[in-house]
């Protein structure tokens, strides 16, 4: 907190045409009217930056700032920061009062009123004793128990087909799977193939090569199907999070899910449903279990979108196979859930 009182070995000083050169100091008494004012220039930078330093501690001081100057024979000089602050303090606050410390003597600056100054506060009135009202004390009602929330992927699981089964290689070729059609779609075409192959062989090395190959086809085979275009098209999103309430016979039921990928269209909604199990052969109706599931899906995005229909898709990955939902089928498959 002390103003350095000697100059550095070296001046900057600004050349005419332009720019600074350093040139060596002297004896202050040497200088020719360009390094004095050189110097001059350089004293009041320092000066400047000096008092910016302190202006910094005494404005980023959280409780209390502490400036404790060394000294030696001479008095401490006017730009030390303790001088400065003292005379500060001196033209604001007034002279100093000498105060016995629990270390010794010291003098303060007092600001304000002192506490044996101040008035005496009135003592508190104890407000009057009041009835206690009749609820304070009155049981609480019991409230009827909340449902537990409904997952659409689990809504009617008992329906599901091939969960008696549920093969190791089968859960890590649909999650493959899932991912795949999650993320190629930002990929350009010529681009699907090689990254699949690559993601597949590094997140299951020890899958069967058929199968790792069989996984590569099924998903580019969906996202080759034209119909798909707009379900995979600019805009669409995976793995949407979904949640809400769905009226449930006479009440609501929570609902939350995870939607395979969502397409928000000018004239419609697509919500999609991907199945990697084995399909249900060709002309009998998809599990109730799916249905109900994209029942749930649909409720959800009618509230979200009333303007719009929305449009269910069930898609096996095994064969392409798609199944379309429109709103009414969505409809009467919840109507049967509320019945039950």
């Amino acid at each position: 907190g002390q103003h350095p009182m000697r100059d550095p070995p070296l001046i900057p000083v600004e050349l005419p045409g332009g720019g600074s050169t350093l040139v060596w100091s002297c004896a202050k008494a040497d200088d020719c009217a360009r390094i004095a004012a050189a110097r001059d220039a350089m004293h009041a930078k320092d000066l400047e930056e000096h008092n910016r330093l302190l202006y910094v501690a005494m404005t980023r001081a959280r409780d209390r700032l502490v400036i404790a100057p060394y000294t030696g024979r001479k008095e401490a000089p006017e730009a030390a920061w303790c001088e400065m602050v003292r005379r500060g303090l001196t033209a604001r606050v007034g002279g100093l009062v000498l105060t016995q410390a629990p270390y010794g003597p010291t003098a303060l600056w007092s600001n304000g009123e002192s506490a044996s100054d101040l008035p005496a506060l009135p003592s508190p009135r104890i407000a009057d004793a009041i009835e206690a009202p009749d609820w304070l004390t009155a049981p609480v009602e019991t409230e009827a128990p909340s449902r537990a929330p409904v997952r659409p992927s689990s809504a009617a699981g008992r329906d599901r087909a091939g969960e008696g089964d549920p093969a190791i290689a089968a859960k890590l070729a649909g999650t493959l799977t899932h991912t795949l059609l999650q993320q190629l779609p930002g990929l350009r075409i010529d681009q699907r193939a090689a990254a699949a192959r690559a993601f597949v062989a590094a997140g299951a090395p020890l899958l069967d090569p058929a199968a790792k190959d069989r996984i590569v086809a099924e998903v580019l085979g969906v996202l080759d199907v034209p119909a798909l275009g707009p379900l995979f098209g600019p805009g669409s999103r995976a793995e949407v999070g979904v949640s809400g309430r769905v009226r449930v016979g006479s009440g609501w039921a929570p609902v939350s899910g995870q939607i395979d990928r969502l397409a928000v269209l000018p004239t419609e909604i697509l919500v999609a449903d991907f199945k990697t199990g084995a399909p249900p052969p060709v002309g009998q109706a998809a599990p109730d279990a799916y249905v109900t599931q994209l029942a749930l899906y649909g409720a959800l995005l009618r509230d979200i979108y009333p303007d719009r229909p929305v449009r269910a898709l069930l898609i096996w990955t095994r064969d392409a196979r798609i199944e379309t939902f429109a709103t009414v089928a969505l409809e009467a498959r919840l109507a049967s859930i509320k019945a039950a």
